[in-house]
This record gives structure tokens, C-alpha cells and sequence, in this order.
């Protein structure tokens, strides 16, 4: 039986419609500017000093400042805006019309649904998922979908689910595993399935007797 010819894989793919800024790397496995079958693909655009992580892939018609990281296995769909200093984790996907600020991280296998929004400073952790749709496969769903927005500083714990349209407001925080079905006020602590408000972020109490002080943004 003759042998097949396999033709080897390219280490890296980057379409022509992507433009990279300075000092860019871009390790093997790499797809950048993937288009969907039948679907003319916009520009993407990765500001400077941008290290993106074997076998990410990223669409089209997306807008990336600079410094931006990928863990290894990144998914990045199409129409999301991301700012500078933005780190996105191992096999993480970022799904359409995001907005990502400034100075954000998003740990590893975390799925933000489509028109998540995520201000400046914000940190959610590892295995975090957040909804577009409150009623899947709704006739109406379009005129009612919108996802959650992380405010400025919000700190969102691993494992959380964050449901459609619930705001978290202005560097509160959300335990480990919660599931948010209604708005977090600013600087406060939520818990709990479904997620309630239990204090504030100043009165958390370190079990090793620190005083919480948060990180400058």
C-alpha cells in the first residue's frame, strides 16, 4: 500500500489582515486572524510587547493594546476590545463583543459569554463563567441579552458564575464558587448560591492576622 503525503503544519499561522506591534512573540501552534468559513475576516490588531502562548488562537476584528499574555491554549472569538496589560489564561476563551480594560487578569479556564464587560483593574480567577442569555433558545433573546459588567477593581473568586446583566460594582469582591444572580454594590463582600452580601471588603479578617490592604491597580 503506497504512503500518504502529510503536509506538515505550519508552526504558526498568522493571516495577512493581522497587523503586530514591537518586540511581539508569538510561540508555535499560534492561529492569528483565524476566519470562519464563508465570512470575510476584519483586521485584528496586537499593540506591542505582546507574548502569546503556544496553540492560541485568535479571530478576527479584535482591537489588543500593549504588553498583552495568553496562557498556552487561548481563545479569543471575534469584536472584543482589550486594553493594555491584559492577561488571559491557560485555555481561556473570550467569546464576542467583550470589553476588556486596563491592567486585567483572567485566570485559566475562565469563559466570559459574549458582551461580558470588565472594567480597568479587575482579577477573576481561575474556572470563573459568565452568561449573555437568560433564556436560551428564547424567540426574544436578542432584545434582552446583555452580560454582566465587572467594575473597576472587582475581584471575582474561582469557580464563580456570574449570570446575565448582574453588575459587580467598584472593587467588591465574590467568594470562591458563588453564583451572582443580582448586583454587588461597591466595596462589598458577596457569598454563597445564590450570592448574598455579608460585609464589607475592609472588615475581611486574615486568618494569619494581616490586615487586607488591596494591591494598587
Amino acid at each position: 500500500m503506497p504512503k500518504r503525503r502529510v503536509r506538515p503544519f505550519k508552526k504558526v499561522a498568522v493571516s495577512p489582515n493581522v497587523e503586530l506591534g514591537k518586540k511581539c512573540v508569538v510561540e508555535k501552534f499560534c492561529i492569528l486572524g483565524k476566519r470562519e468559513i464563508g465570512k470575510k475576516g476584519g483586521r485584528l490588531l496586537i499593540g506591542d510587547n505582546a507574548l502569546i502562548r503556544s496553540h492560541t488562537v485568535i479571530y478576527p476584528n479584535n482591537v489588543i493594546g500593549n504588553n498583552f499574555k495568553t496562557g498556552n491554549g487561548a481563545v479569543i472569538l471575534e469584536n472584543n476590545r482589550i486594553g493594555d496589560n491584559v492577561v488571559i489564561g491557560n485555555h481561556s476563551i473570550i467569546e464576542g463583543e467583550c470589553q476588556i480594560g486596563n491592567n486585567v487578569t483572567i485566570h485559566s479556564n475562565c469563559y466570559l459569554g459574549e458582551k461580558t464587560v470588565v472594567m480597568d483593574g479587575a482579577w477573576i480567577g481561575p474556572g470563573c463563567t459568565t452568561f449573555l442569555t437568560q433564556h436560551p433558545r428564547c424567540r426574544y433573546k436578542a432584545a434582552c441579552n446583555e452580560g454582566p459588567t465587572i467594575e473597576k477593581g472587582a475581584i471575582i473568586g474561582g469557580g464563580t458564575i456570574l449570570m446575565p446583566r448582574v453588575r459587580i460594582g467598584e472593587g467588591a469582591m465574590i467568594a470562591s464558587g458563588s453564583v451572582v444572580t443580582k448586583d454587588v454594590p461597591a466595596g462589598m463582600v458577596a457569598t454563597g448560591i445564590p450570592a448574598t452580601v455579608t460585609k464589607k471588603v475592609e472588615e475581611i479578617e486574615c486568618p494569619f492576622g494581616y490586615k487586607y490592604e488591596r494591591l494598587p491597580i
